[in-house]
């Protein structure tokens, strides 16, 4: 379900990130470890990452000081924590990439993402799928009808349909994140993006571990 001719958009991104927006940090730090979690099961934890979409730059921060050699890209938000450390979805191939609470902004999603889908065989994303039976406005949070950005809502059929019409083999698909990709992942893989808790336990039991190969200092060292 989409608004059909969203004209208030401009308003609604004077600010690229909504003032109500409080979870911001919290929502990183939670999916940070999902991510990581997923990285790992398929044994990426060397490759190449992108967040797409990703605001501020904070969830890139977070990563790198993992130790997770994750980009940036967001032409519509101050880079703020990943400064010089962008990237580009032209001629590049990642491992990964991540679109966090993105999917719900897009206008027209099949467009919009068809150059992440071109960069990678995974794509980690995050979107609430709609109740059944549908929702009226005023019943469900996640319309987020006070800031007027969430303007596209998805079952788990129209994710489905997406990720095919993209190019992707499939999409394991929760109620919140959704890993498209094309061949196989691993059960494993699959049961942690179903079950985000599970996910995020697993990150953050691996995050001291993580935090041994940080990229903190030599990116300060890097960008002094």
């Amino acid at each position: 379900m989409a608004a059909e001719n969203p004209t208030w958009l401009d308003r609604s991104y004077s600010d690229a990130i909504a003032a109500t927006d409080v979870g911001l940090l919290g929502r990183c730090l939670d999916l940070g470890n999902v991510a990581s979690s997923v990285i790992r099961s398929e044994r990426l934890r060397d490759g190449a990452f992108l967040d797409w979409a990703g605001g501020y730059g904070t969830l890139t921060r977070l990563m790198r000081d993992r130790g997770l050699d994750f980009r940036h890209h967001d032409p519509m938000a101050t880079n703020i924590f990943a400064r010089g450390f962008e990237g580009s979805l032209e001629g590049t191939h990642y491992d990964l990439v991540t679109a966090i609470e993105v999917l719900e902004h897009l206008t027209d999603p099949r467009t919009e993402l068809q150059p992440v889908a071109d960069s990678t065989d995974l794509l980690l994303a995050t979107t609430q799928l709609m109740p059944e039976p549908t929702p009226r406005p005023g019943e469900w949070e996640y319309y987020a009808t006070e800031t007027g950005q969430h303007i596209t809502f998805y079952t788990e059929k129209s994710i489905q349909e997406l990720a095919t019409s993209l190019g992707f083999t499939s999409v394991v698909s929760g109620s919140l994140v959704h890993l498209f990709h094309r061949g196989q992942v691993s059960s494993r893989t699959a049961a942690l993006v179903r079950t985000p808790k599970l996910a995020y336990m697993a990150g953050l039991g691996t995050g001291l571990v993580d935090r041994r190969r940080s990229l903190t200092l030599s990116d300060a060292k890097n960008s002094s």
